[in-house]
């Protein structure tokens, strides 16, 4: 067993990993906090002006990186909620590094599309 701070420490690292390499995207919007002690494994991102995610978005994420998201769009939230499928979830490159390809890549072509 891993123990839960393990887990905790590992969840906390993948969610900031993949925010670290999008946060120089034009017009993105974070709406979790990277500090220690919030947000721990979700990370809800979202672009200026506020708007949610597309449906687009959702499938390119999942079917080309397997990254499991839901649109949130609830008071002045407006984005994707971005969740880990596994603690150590891809066989090729590291698990962050997947991860932070494919959000970036997402949220480019996502931007181009509005």
């Amino acid at each position: 067993m891993i123990g839960v701070q393990r887990k905790e420490k590992r969840l906390f690292y993948l969610k900031n990993y993949w925010m670290e390499a999008v946060k120089d995207i034009p017009n993105i919007q974070f709406y979790t906090s990277m500090k220690k002690g919030f947000g721990c494994a979700i990370g809800v991102v979202g672009f200026e002006p506020k708007r949610a995610g597309s449906p687009d978005l959702e499938g390119f994420l999942f079917n080309e990186y397997k990254i499991h998201v839901t649109t949130v769009n609830w008071e002045n939230v407006h984005g994707v909620r971005i969740t880990p499928k596994r603690l150590y979830d891809h066989k090729r490159s590291g698990p962050a590094d997947h991860r932070a390809t494919g959000v970036r890549q997402g949220m480019r072509q996502e931007l181009k599309r509005k």
